[in-house]
């Protein structure tokens, strides 16, 4: 995401508290659909008690704690995916590399609108911090492989998105992405959908 993107969606943002919230209504943003991908369990034919016991903690998480591979279904029909993390190895001519101490990364998204009227998707903004001893992140400029997330998304659609991050590499390779989501079809106020995953 541009530098300047990001300050028009947190100036939308500002707007919305100034105006007392969104036209939305309701109290959540959306809810989870939780992964069955086989690549989120164990490789064990059969589960152990410890993966039974993590299944169980998905299942009694909030709707906003989700890992990566889960969707959230936003209230207006908008289905947003974290679909993996990734370590970029490939950088063009032009793109921001980081610093050796630093690793950078790839948030893949996918966006599917099951809703009756066209998504702005510029209303999005996202964000990731570490998950294991914290740490925050930087936004990194790479075009190659990247596609931005913007425009709009027609109904019965999908699309895959990327954002790109660095973190400092003494932080882990465990992150947490947030997805803010600022428009009039949600409650701005209301808690935002989390993905916590590894990057591979």
């Amino acid at each position: 995401m541009s530098r300047i993107r990001a300050a028009v969606v947190a100036a939308v943002a500002s707007l919305a508290l100034v105006l007392g919230g969104s036209a939305c209504t309701s109290p959540e943003q959306g809810t989870a659909e939780r992964s069955t991908s086989e690549e989120e369990v164990t490789d064990e034919s059969t589960e152990s008690p410890a993966s039974e016991e993590g299944q169980k903690e998905a299942e009694e998480a909030p709707d906003t704690e989700l890992r990566v591979g889960d969707t959230f279904r936003y209230v207006d029909g908008l289905k947003l995916t974290v679909t993996r993390l990734t370590e970029i190895t490939s950088f063009g001519e032009f793109d921001t590399r980081p610093e050796a101490d630093r690793l950078a990364f790839r948030v893949h998204l996918r966006v599917a609108n099951d809703g009756d009227t066209p998504v702005d998707l510029d209303g999005f903004h996202f964000s990731a911090v570490g998950a294991t001893t914290g740490g925050d992140t930087r936004f990194l400029y790479v075009t190659e492989g990247s596609k931005e997330m913007a425009g709009r998304l027609a109904p019965g659609r999908s699309a895959d998105f990327t954002e790109e991050f660095s973190i400092d590499r003494s932080d882990g390779r465990e992150v947490v992405v947030q997805a803010s989501r600022f428009d009039g079809d949600v409650n701005v106020f209301a808690e935002p959908p989390k993905w916590t995953g590894a990057i591979r």
